[in-house]
């Protein structure tokens, strides 16, 4: 190889390792080079949680029942809407803030029920659980009860109450999107 090649590759590789050096010394993603964040730390806590929303039904003043996000809430999924409700929990406000959003989560339900875009059952309310597993790892995971379910948000009317305005399609509550 000639002399100039040799300079040429030598600071090829020595721009790599600096680019590399730089992302992980600031933890910054910059393309091509990253920290690479999802293996960059261990976690002490073997844990995990997810969001759970539920519907109080109009008829029963204890009861709850599970709701499908992609029929009842079309357009939205499961993942948005709980990344969405997981944002207002840890911001300014967070109880004030789901329980306005859960509030114009069920007029959005309650819409699509009587248009006929779905069939639940009329409900009065709505709550949002964290369902958190302990001790998760790859020969201890249960999928099925989770160790911890704690109420972190509801809104709920009263149980007279019937909704004078329908909304025109879909609004996002919020701005949840």
């Amino acid at each position: 190889m000639t002399r100039k090649r040799i300079v040429l590759v030598n600071a090829l590789v020595v721009s790599l390792i600096a680019g590399c050096a730089y992302a992980l010394l600031t933890d910054a993603e910059k393309w091509p080079f990253s920290p690479y964040p999802m293996y960059s730390y261990i976690d002490g806590d073997p844990s995990v949680s997810r969001l759970e929303l539920v519907g109080v039904p109009d008829d029963s003043f204890s009861g709850e029942t599970r709701l499908s996000i992609m029929k009842q809430f079309k357009p939205w999924d499961d993942a948005r809407l709980m990344k969405s409700l997981r944002r207002f929990l840890e911001g300014p406000g967070g109880n004030a803030a789901v329980s306005k959003a859960l509030g114009e989560l069920l007029d959005v339900y309650e819409a699509g029920r009587s248009t006929g875009r779905h069939d639940g059952v009329r409900l009065r309310g709505l709550r949002l659980y964290r369902l958190t597993w302990r001790n998760v790892g790859p020969r201890t995971f249960r999928a099925g009860s989770p160790d911890k379910r704690e109420l972190v948000g509801q809104f709920q009317r009263a149980a007279s109450f019937s909704p004078t305005r329908v909304p025109d399609g879909l609004p996002s509550p919020m701005g949840l999107f």
